[in-house]
């Protein structure tokens, strides 16, 4: 009876095939978002800085800062291997850049309210 009970277990190099298989393809998962974010980035109009980090006007300071953070450290080009990942991550200094800057933030805001007027 012993037997029948070890027969049903899988052996342990199964198991660790299985671990190395659901790692892979979380490595491949999160490369596939990497470039993925960098195409959004990219594809995002480079005079909207709220687009380029995928926010909504009127963010607050904070989660301009957390945003920017997140992906900065997502899309940085020595863990991203596409191809125009330094291109994105530039973009996304300098949309970070110009909303952290009070006088361009509100200028920015103030041609949104204009827009949605029209």
């Amino acid at each position: 009876m012993a037997e029948a009970s070890s027969s049903k277990a899988a052996p342990p190099s199964a198991s660790a095939n299985v671990d190395d298989i659901d790692k892979l393809l979380a490595q491949e998962e999160s490369a596939f978002q990497r470039d993925f974010e960098v195409e959004r980035i990219m594809k995002a109009f480079k005079l909207n800085p709220y687009a380029i980090l995928d926010l909504e006007p009127g963010a607050t300071d904070t989660e301009i800062k957390k945003k920017y953070r997140s992906l900065s450290l997502f899309i940085h080009p020595d863990k991203a291997s596409h191809a125009q990942a330094s291109e994105a991550f530039d973009r996304l200094k300098k949309a970070e850049s110009e909303l952290s800057d009070k006088t361009k933030r509100e200028a920015l805001d103030g041609v949104y309210v204009q827009a949605r007027a029209l």
